[in-house]
């Protein structure tokens, strides 16, 4: 089982602890660290005794060490982590799921607000061809496994979660661990028909480039920005991009496409735009 980490210094701000700091202090940095390899319920424990400390955790190892879904090595993956913000309680998980897990609470879990993490190891270790199929794999275990309960904000390459010494670990003592090839192969499928979406475009046959203003007034473009919405604007603004790299528009002119809809900060930095763009290019291939 295989993990990227990296431990943190805490901070607090009204006796709080200051998630935002730490996460800020572990963008880089990260060690894979390998937990037993053989799934048991003993393993398991010694994995939790691993995340039990003030710490940054993926499942997912990054190039360079530094976490950016561009960076996302998505292969030789064994270890799943799904998120839970207060739409399940820990009895429900527990007493639901049919394959081996451990929950992992979070730094703002309460009784009265369950927060954890669900650390789920697979049978064997699966890649992907990009984040299009990583993402698509985590949906439909999202779906299966949580009746589409777990938060989608982190079904993505470059989520990390943050624990801290107080982090209270159970298993479920279930002994069947999940097999991951069925869902990989209809992940692959859906992955396919979501990477036709960036091609599916025609621009005009006017050899003059259209502007930026013209790309975003295109009929196609219009009905994918219907679908913007608080926490669900990744692949919209993926085909987006893909339209306005089709219509002969430069990264710099995407970035400036994607800013001109104020998605807000997650879509607001150019640099990282550009490079959103650029990988455009590498899921049309």
């Amino acid at each position: 089982m295989t993990l990227s980490i990296k431990k943190y210094d805490p901070s607090y701000i009204d006796g709080k602890l200051d998630k935002n700091q730490a996460m800020k202090d572990c963008y880089n940095g990260f060690t894979t660290r390998q937990a037993p390899s053989v799934i048991t319920d003993e393993n398991l424990k010694k994995l939790a005794k691993i995340l039990q400390r003030n710490c940054v955790y993926s499942n997912v190892i990054w190039k360079d060490n530094h976490r950016s879904t561009d960076n996302a090595i998505l292969s030789n993956i064994d270890l799943l982590v799904f998120d839970i913000d207060d739409t399940l309680s820990l009895e429900d998980v527990h007493s639901n799921l049919k394959v081996k897990a451990m929950t992992l609470t979070t730094t703002s879990h309460t009784e009265e607000h369950h927060k954890f993490r669900v650390i789920i190891p697979l049978q064997q270790q699966v890649s992907f061809k990009d984040d299009i199929e990583y993402i698509e794999f985590l949906k439909l275990l999202n779906t299966e496994l949580f009746n589409n309960l777990a938060d989608k904000a982190c079904l993505e390459p470059a989520r990390a979660y943050i624990t801290t010494d107080k982090a209270q670990y159970k298993l479920n003592y279930v002994a069947e661990s999940l097999d991951p090839l069925p869902y990989l192969e209809m992940a692959k499928q859906k992955a396919f028909g979501k990477r036709l979406q960036f091609i599916d475009f025609q621009p005009s046959l006017n050899t003059r480039k259209p502007t930026i203003e013209e790309v975003k007034n295109y009929n196609k473009t219009q009905e994918i920005a219907s679908e913007f919405s608080a926490g669900n604007n990744y692949e919209p603004v993926y085909r987006i991009l893909g339209i306005g790299k089709i219509a002969g528009l430069s990264n710099e002119e995407c970035a400036k496409l994607i800013m001109s809809y104020n998605l807000g900060n997650e879509y607001s930095s150019k640099n990282s735009l550009i490079r959103k763009a650029k990988l455009y290019d590498k899921m049309a291939s």
